[in-house]
């Protein structure tokens, strides 16, 4: 109910009924549905709720809605607000209603006389100002004596129109009296202003009569409005053109600038031949310094130092002259993009050449990879994310890179679609494929030609965008939000830059780098205050940014990975560890440092032990520290075999800010870690528990020592790590972060109709908020049912591609205990196109949602005489489907149907033969389901898809078993015999088991990942019933 009706149901009661004592009012469509007129009744009159469904409000459910349980001339008041344009045949009910009342009797009606469509279920009629006159004039033909006291409509500017303002109510009061002398003095519409079409039986005269109507009258205002705004177009088009002017002065600037930034790269060009030349004489200078140290004369020991020193600075100096002049240079982000492509193509980086040279052989020019049906699904994906960083992950190779594809595979576990934009728009021909397996839309050059092109075109689709890096989220912040309206922005810092930055200040104590520190500080305060959420590692971080500014929305999601688990044991392995990507200035120095300061005390009691450098653009000052003790490897695309061969991972950071990655995956792999107080920061480590944790080089010499030698020890820091690793730093931790993320900011609920939950544990789907989102459903289909069969709904099939009219019958249905029956949702919501039901059209739909198949997929089906597998079998030339035809025919061969024999607990296929692997309520009537499971592990490739349905008890923990079979082969029933349709056996099929949540821990210990069961509904596209569920499990 509008607050416009309340308005006026209130004015009724205070003008008419103050008088009354001990009289009955009854309220025709009491439901409370947003408010009900019995919040504004008076408590000294008796109440009496009528409405024919059973809900909050009603005191008397109608069997017959045109049929009032009331004695003739019994009622002293009735009224009646919202209701009339919902009945079918209102004129029987008005008629009841003046039956009902008593001589004298008041009658107060509320009606739209506009507004839009709203079935509740129906939605029939509206009343326009003679309507009162009419019905009076119905009750006296059939002999009811009825006068109208006043009618009006209600004006639009009573109230917002969320308030009810749309509908102009017609309102209008009765009396059961032939004449009304004397009777009732005063009328609402005596002191109520901004009404039309009004009548009082006093003057007996209509009042503010108009015949223009209330959406006329606002059109004449709106083409006002239009007139003056395009006044004001005109006058800014005038102010356009100036702008236009000042841009193209600005263009000659940019040109200036581009002339001046070729200059540069001469003086680079120059630069770097000096470099070379200093190298050459560098490495003489290095062949004299060591002829000169081995003369053992302390006499030139001191100047030859001195010069290679004096070298190096040299060199350090010439290497960081550009770098200053290329941070320092008011540049573009795409004028910094080429330079920072061209370093990496002179760099040796994994780049695909230059894009703008050679676009006809541009990866981009490939056909899309995923599956039409798959983008179709993207597109009405429940959240739509963008996410920004400045090149495509590489996650094997950086922590930061890690995170974010971290990131990425949790958007796509929830069924968002995800769009990936790098800065550079470079394709990477070894990680973009991986994103796109994913299901990732991957923007790159040539297909974009600028980033402001994109967000021009798309940027009013996206839902989210998560920006990395503080320089490139500070210049788009404006841009974002020009051309990305709706959208929240988050911002992923990888760490508080101005902290690491602080802290190798201090280090080296450097005043440009403080004061760079400073600036740093600024820039990400301005960023988190202008962004929606900020996203901090650790709750150290998220502490440091509410301290500056406690208004902040700051959200901790740390450095996430996979659980590795360890491969070896402690007499099984030897030797060190460090891992890092070495563009990151820490790692360098940790390196550097424990080569220096750490390796010799600990080879000088245990010579054996070696550490292996291992990750991604080891520079010089890395490469060049190889000896017999140091080995380094630079990149290794699997670091598992070295993991699991290696004793102790070493962390000497003197400095960096954050969580770090390193030490996550050395846990993860079970490898313990010896680290400083900076290495372990923001992890809840605790020394002696998790890790080992020191600061001096004496402390950590002595701690890698201790380690290496006790294995029991050992063997504790490894279980422990590898705990920590799986409860605090995985995926699902980070699933966890953004869900809290999202149901903050975006409030209310997301754009798209279709609405997934994905749920890993039974006290997960016991959480009170998803009580509310069931009744609301249940509610919807409620009405849509109420109407009896055939149910029509209209919608899309998304298997169609179009509108269609759903058709469900009451054929399964469930029996209620007032003997109606409820649909069975499930199986008979049906496209009369494609005949495909409810289960089979979402199954479709998700599959291509969740799980991204492309046109090359390799698909299994358990079944091959049903409409689903004929459509799989239309779309996709590498799907196999069966049937269990038993022991007449062999596994793995046919019958004279075509009809391909396979039994779950057996199967005839290789390993690591499919991308995915479909069942839909199978599983159930197999006795040792846990086997099945482990053929379709074995026979799905890694990163491969277990998606299926069985029978699931939502309320229960564990299995409910109907039937056993023992080992002689017989069948025992716990339970009453259930049998399923079977399209191979007309006698149906037995139901060993309805599953429990216990199920999910089961798949997770038989190798799965990312096991869930996914909830799902939508009215658009016919996904009706309001515990649908289905399941989806990784290899």
């Amino acid at each position: 109910m509008h607050q416009s009706a309340l308005k006026f149901g209130k004015l009724f009661f205070d003008v008419y009924c103050n008088g009354l004592a001990n009289a009955t009012v009854v309220d025709i469509g009491s439901q409370n549905v947003n408010g009900s007129l019995k919040d504004v009744c008076p408590e000294s009159l008796t109440y009496i709720g009528v409405d024919f469904v059973e809900e909050n409000g009603v005191d008397i459910v109608l069997d017959d809605p045109y049929k009032l349980p009331f004695d003739d001339e019994s009622i002293d008041v009735v009224v009646c607000s919202s209701c009339f344009e919902h009945s079918q045949f209102f004129w029987l009910l008005f008629l009841e209603i003046v039956r009902s009342l008593k001589p004298g009797g008041l009658l107060y009606l509320n009606a739209p006389s506009n507004g839009s469509f709203h079935r509740y279920p129906f939605d029939c009629w509206r009343f326009y100002p003679d309507s009162g006159k009419a019905l009076v004039a119905w009750a006296n033909r059939e002999g009811y004596p009825l006068t109208l006291l006043e009618s009006f409509i209600g004006d639009q500017s009573e109230s917002n129109i969320e308030d009810g303002a749309a509908w102009h109510d017609f309102v209008a009061v009765f009396v059961k009296l032939a004449e009304t002398k004397n009777c009732y003095e005063t009328r609402i519409v005596d002191d109520l202003p901004n009404f039309t079409n009004g009548y009082s039986s006093i003057s007996c005269s209509d009042l503010n009569e108009t015949f223009i109507s209330p959406d006329h009258l606002r059109t004449i205002n709106l083409n006002h409005i239009v007139a003056d705004r395009d006044g004001q177009i005109a006058s800014l088009n005038q102010v356009v053109v100036e702008y236009y002017g000042q841009i193209a002065s600005l263009n000659q600037a940019i040109t200036e600038r581009n002339r001046q930034i070729a200059s540069f790269n001469q003086a680079v060009t120059e630069r770097d031949g000096l470099i070379a030349g200093l190298n050459h004489a560098v490495a003489e200078l290095d062949g004299r310094i060591s002829a000169l140290y081995s003369s053992r004369s302390w006499r030139l020991a001191r100047p030859i130092r001195w010069s290679g020193r004096a070298a190096r600075r040299l060199r350090s100096s010439l290497l960081e002259a550009p770098r200053l002049v290329y941070h320092q240079l008011p540049l573009s982000l795409g004028q910094r993009s080429a330079i920072r492509a061209w370093y990496y193509r002179l760099s040796g980086a994994d780049l695909p050449g230059i894009i703008h040279e050679c676009p006809e052989s541009h990866p981009g020019a490939l056909p899309q990879p995923t599956s039409p049906f798959t983008r179709a699904a993207l597109t009405d994906a429940p959240v739509k994310i963008l996410l920004i960083e400045r090149t495509v992950p590489r996650q094997n190779q950086d922590a930061g890179s890690m995170m974010i594809h971290s990131f990425i595979r949790v958007f796509r576990d929830f069924g968002h679609a995800v769009t990936f934009l790098p800065i550079d728009l470079a394709y990477d021909p070894d990680y973009t494929p991986n994103l796109q397996a994913l299901g990732v839309t991957c923007l790159h050059a040539p297909e974009v030609r600028s980033i402001q092109q994109h967000l021009a075109e798309a940027g009013t689709s996206y839902d989210i965008i998560l920006a990395c890096r503080p320089d490139h989220t500070d210049a788009m912040i404006p841009v974002l939000r020009a051309q990305c309206p709706q959208a929240r922005l988050l911002y992923e810092t990888i760490d508080l830059h101005f902290v690491r930055e602080q802290r190798q200040a201090e280090l080296e104590q450097n005043d440009r780098m403080r004061a760079h520190a400073r600036w740093r500080k600024e820039q990400e305060l301005r960023i988190a205050a202008a962004v929606d959420c900020t996203i901090v590692v650790s709750e150290q971080e998220r502490q440091i940014l509410l301290k500056e500014n406690p208004k902040l929305y700051v959200e901790v999601i740390p450095v996430v990975g996979e659980s590795f688990g360890c491969g070896a044991g402690f007499a099984e392995r030897c030797d060190l560890v460090f891992i890092g990507g070495y563009e990151h200035r820490p790692n360098v120095d940790a390196v550097v440092y424990f080569v220096r300061e750490i390796l010799p005390m600990i080879n000088q009691q245990r010579p054996e032990i070696r550490l292996h450098v291992v990750g991604s653009h080891p520079p010089t000052e890395i490469t060049s520290l190889a000896c017999g003790n140091v080995i380094t490897h630079g990149f290794i695309p699997d670091i598992t075999e070295l993991m699991n061969q290696v004793k102790i991972s070493v962390n000497p950071l003197r400095f960096g800010a954050g969580v770090k990655g390193k030490l996550i995956t050395c846990m993860s792999y079970g490898v313990p870690c010896v680290g400083t107080s900076i290495a372990v920061e923001g992890m809840g480590i605790v020394s002696g528990r998790q890790a080992l944790v020191v600061d001096t080089p004496e402390q950590f010499a002595a701690a890698v020592l201790r380690l290496y030698s006790d294995q029991t020890l050992w063997e504790y820091l490894s279980a422990e790590g590898m705990a920590l690793a799986h409860q605090q730093f995985s995926l699902e931790v980070a699933a966890q972060g953004f869900t809290r993320i999202f149901n903050t900011v975006l409030s209310p609920a997301p754009r798209n109709d279709l609405q997934l939950e994905r749920i890993t544990s039974q006290e997960a789907y016991q959480q009170p908020a998803r009580s509310h989102k069931q009744q609301h459903r249940q509610a919807i289909e409620a009405a849509l049912a109420s109407g009896g069969e055939p149910i029509i709904t209209l919608g899309f099939c998304f298997v169609c591609g179009h509108e269609v009219a759903f058709h469900t019958d009451l054929m399964y249905g469930f029996s209620q205990p007032d003997g109606s029956h409820t649909p069975n949702w499930r199986e008979r919501v049906v496209c009369p196109e494609c005949q495909l039901n409810n289960r089979m059209r979402a199954a479709i739909h998700l599959f291509h949602l969740l799980c991204a198949p492309t046109p090359e997929s390799h698909l299994y089906i358990t079944e091959q005489t049903t409409p689903f597998f004929a459509w799989c079998q239309h779309h996709y030339p590498h799907v196999i489907g069966s049937e269990y035809l038993g022991d007449i025919l062999p596994t793995g061969t046919t019958d004279s149907h075509g009809i391909r024999n396979e039994s779950l607990t057996a199967l005839s296929f290789t390993d690591n033969q499919f991308d995915a692997i479909l069942s839909f309520d199978v599983i159930e009537h197999i006795p040792d389901y846990l086997q099945a499971f482990r053929e379709c592990l074995r026979c799905l490739k890694p990163g491969g898809t277990m998606f299926f349905t069985v029978p699931f008890n939502h309320q229960s923990q564990h299995h409910i078993v109907r039937a056993e079979l023992d080992e002689a082969g017989q069948i025992h029933h716990l339970l009453p015999p259930e049998y399923h349709g079977d399209p191979i056996n007309a006698n149906g099929c037995l139901c060993f088991y309805h599953f429990g949540w216990e199920l999910l821990e089961q798949l997770r210990g038989l190798g799965f990942r990312d096991v869930a069961a996914y909830f799902y509904w939508s009215q658009r596209f016919g996904y009706l019933g309001c515990e649908q569920l289905l399941f989806r499990a990784v290899k």
